[in-house]
């Protein structure tokens, strides 16, 4: 009754979800020349990577539809978001500045978020 639990005399619960399966060596020897369990492994891994590129993508697609949305908001009034007063409080030149560094600081996310999506594969 090894691998048992002792109350019931069934198998434990990773054996039962994942039940071992007796294989031949000569089912193996098929189309992979022998490492056919080493190229599921590796493809069942290969397949939990892709999801997980999807679902990041997902992620990613939804922070640049925001910051690009953000950024419109901004650049049709800035006033609208100066939550803190410095546009209210500062001069016509330090008032640009601000703006100017808010509009590129935006950019360069808006950027870095599409580069992001590019290097998973998601387009966009």
């Amino acid at each position: 009754m090894q691998g048992r639990s002792k109350r019931s005399g069934t198998p434990p619960l990773s054996a039962r979800r994942f039940p071992r399966r007796q294989v031949g060596r000569a089912s193996c020897r098929g189309r992979f020349g022998g490492r056919g369990a080493w190229v599921a492994l590796r493809l069942a891994a290969a397949l939990r990577l892709a999801s997980r590129a999807v679902g990041k993508t997902k992620g990613l697609q939804k922070q640049l539809r925001s910051h690009r949305k953000k950024l419109g908001d901004y650049r049709a009034n800035p006033d609208k978001f100066d939550n803190k007063g410095f546009l209210k409080s500062a001069s016509p030149e330090g008032r640009q500045k601000i703006i100017e560094g808010r509009i590129r600081n935006l950019e360069k996310q808006i950027d870095n978020f599409q580069k992001q999506i590019d290097q998973l594969g998601g387009g966009g």
